[in-house]
């Protein structure tokens, strides 16, 4: 199959953030941010039906599923996952692409090493800062996990880049997830809790020597709770998060934000019950 035939029902939907996985019933399934699909958002996350069928692109491969197909470039691999491509091979008819497990992960390898390079210098470029040691959280508010990745300068040298989906796996209603970016390194560590759209509260920061900045790359604001207090980061803003020590633990934080959020739902209906009221007593 090329990726003309793979195209031949129409354009191929476009996988990024993507990885190979097992369903329930053992089929290879694939999972990622799907785009141009016609039932759901654009970049939600998705799991597709049964893959079938696997061909060579132009920096990626063509994957036909049961329902769909979708073009995947390498660089858009979740690229600490290496080890799913070898799901690859129970795809029928894979080794007639004469090429192995071996050599695509090779290729994912170094598109995905270029892309880390590429999003950590548009990062720098963000905050302003081309040296030195800071670290800079991306949020996505159009991603529920609002998360997006998290890029680390230490003496000018750029050593880390966590991406979403890379790193992210959901809490309890009150555990925060912790993202471990090193396990050699603690200080890089960064824990956060999604109180509601477009809402987070981080109880922990990375506790480097230098600067950390909250970045907005979405179009709507964002607001977050830290250590030192809220911050609201409009779209496209990159804003300074570090601060004092917390005044308070994490059991008081999600109180103080559940109070909060309840106020303003009360303050809404009262304003409803009011608005009913008025139109009610003005009569025909």
């Amino acid at each position: 199959m090329t990726a003309a035939e793979a195209e031949g029902g129409g354009p191929a939907l476009r996988l990024t953030d993507w990885s190979l996985g097992r369903a329930g019933h053992g089929d290879v399934v694939l999972e990622g941010r799907c785009h141009g699909h016609p039932a759901h958002a654009d970049g939600m996350r998705v799991r597709t039906s049964r893959v079938v069928e696997v061909a060579p692109a132009d920096g990626g491969l063509v994957v036909k599923t049961r329902d769909s197909t979708y073009r995947l470039a390498y660089r858009d691999h979740i690229a600490h996952r290496f080890g799913d491509l070898g799901l690859l091979e129970l795809v029928g008819g894979f080794g007639s692409l004469g090429s192995t497990v071996a050599g695509i992960a090779g290729s994912v390898g170094d598109a995905t090493r270029r892309r880390a390079i590429d999003e950590a210098c548009r990062l720098s470029r963000l905050v302003g800062r081309r040296g030195g040691t800071w670290a800079a959280i991306e949020l996505d508010p159009s991603d529920a996990h609002l998360f997006k990745q998290l890029a680390c300068s230490v003496d000018g040298e750029m050593r880390h880049l966590a991406r979403g989906g890379e790193v992210v796996s959901l809490g309890t209603i009150v555990d925060s997830v912790t993202l471990a970016v090193d396990p050699d390194d603690r200080s890089l560590d960064c824990g956060y809790l999604v109180l509601s759209p477009g809402h987070v509260m981080f109880d922990k920061l990375p506790s480097l020597p230098g600067p950390v900045f909250i970045v907005n790359s979405g179009d709507r604001p964002v607001e977050a709770d830290l250590p030192g207090g809220r911050l609201a980061v409009g779209p496209g803003e990159a804003r300074l998060a570090t601060g004092p020590a917390p005044a308070e633990g994490m059991d008081a934080m999600v109180a103080r934000s559940q109070e909060e959020a309840s106020a303003r739902a009360i303050a809404a209906l009262r304003g409803r019950l009011l608005g009913l009221a008025e139109t009610e007593g003005e009569g025909p």
